[in-house]
């Protein structure tokens, strides 16, 4: 008879300037005992998902949880041992965390999380923590000489730290050309880049992994191996589930408005949006029709954060 699976509550919390999150070492002797981890514990039998995430909160770090939404959900298989993480992120809290069990606790910035050093199941909360609110797409330009770099390179300097190039009229060597020395820019500003196929990523070791189209995404039976980062453009239900039954890393969804490119393309709305987007177990980006002022909006809503093509290339 299979274990029964233990569903998880765990509480991302970030401190008061939002550039920390909090972890805690498990106790030696217990199950991944003297590893870091996000807080968090079992969700009890009749207790609703805020509830234990409250609660397991309270006890583990003595905070209140004033202001959570969802990050990401999803299973994972420890020998004998199957979780449900169900994960949150604490975006405003009450008191003083301390670790009321005796563990050690500590503020780390997500660039210092490393995964080694926490249980497996960890890692991909990690890489979620640790994208950006921002995603720039590049638009489709006339010309991507100079001129076009320097405007990217702009755009990096608003402190844009996670970018497709997804530029469709360029292709061949001249693409491979214009790839590498945006992947040249975003390494000297710390950003992650994503190109749309595995050409870009040949064209420089800069490019940190692979956006999927959705019709690319729909048609994949497995994660697309080798690559650090995939992505995936999602509009519906269906291809929400798909990015999610191939682990992918994030996804974007759209359009939440119409666009000025897109008029006729039926906008889902914010309500749509957040019920879609409350159903994904993977973080998720709206697109469309939006600008950096509607983050908090998008936050409310569900989004991990926002992708914006003309509203940061055209300021």
């Amino acid at each position: 008879m299979p274990e029964p699976r233990l569903h998880i509550a765990v509480g991302v919390v970030s401190n008061r300037t939002g550039d920390s999150v909090l972890i805690a070492r498990r106790r030696p002797g217990s199950h991944q005992g003297g590893l870091w981890e996000f807080p968090g514990g079992k969700r009890r039998p009749g207790e609703g998902r805020m509830q234990a995430l409250c609660r397991e909160l309270d006890e583990e770090l003595g905070i209140r949880v004033d202001a959570a939404r969802p990050l990401l959900c999803f299973d994972y298989d420890y020998p004998g041992r199957p979780v449900t993480l169900d994960v949150w992120a604490i975006d405003a809290w009450g008191g003083t965390p301390r670790g009321r069990e005796g563990q050690p606790i500590r503020w780390a910035a997500p660039k210092e999380l490393d995964p080694a050093q926490f249980p497996a199941a960890n890692r991909r909360i990690i890489r979620a923590v640790s994208l950006s609110n921002l995603y720039f797409i590049t638009p489709d330009a006339e010309d991507y000489g100079e001129a076009f770099l320097d405007r990217f390179e702009g755009v990096l300097r608003t402190g844009v730290r996670l970018v497709r190039f997804r530029s469709r009229n360029l292709a061949g060597q001249a693409r491979q050309r214009v790839v590498a020395r945006t992947a040249e820019l975003c390494a000297r500003h710390d950003c992650l880049l994503l190109g749309n196929d595995r050409t870009d990523a040949r064209a420089s070791p800069g490019v940190g992994g692979l956006h999927l189209t959705s019709h690319e995404l729909m048609r994949l039976e497995a994660r697309p191996a080798g690559a650090a980062w995939v992505a995936a453009s999602c509009h519906n239900r269906e291809e929400l589930r798909q990015a999610g039954r191939l682990a992918l890393d994030f996804c974007v969804l759209s359009p939440v408005q119409p666009t000025a490119s897109h008029p006729e393309d039926g906008a889902l709305g914010w309500e749509r949006f957040a019920e879609l987007a409350g159903e994904a177990n993977l973080p998720v980006y709206a697109l469309g029709g939006l600008a950096p002022g509607d983050l908090e909006k998008a936050r409310r809503h569900g989004a991990h954060g926002i992708a914006m093509i003309s509203a940061l290339w055209n300021e």
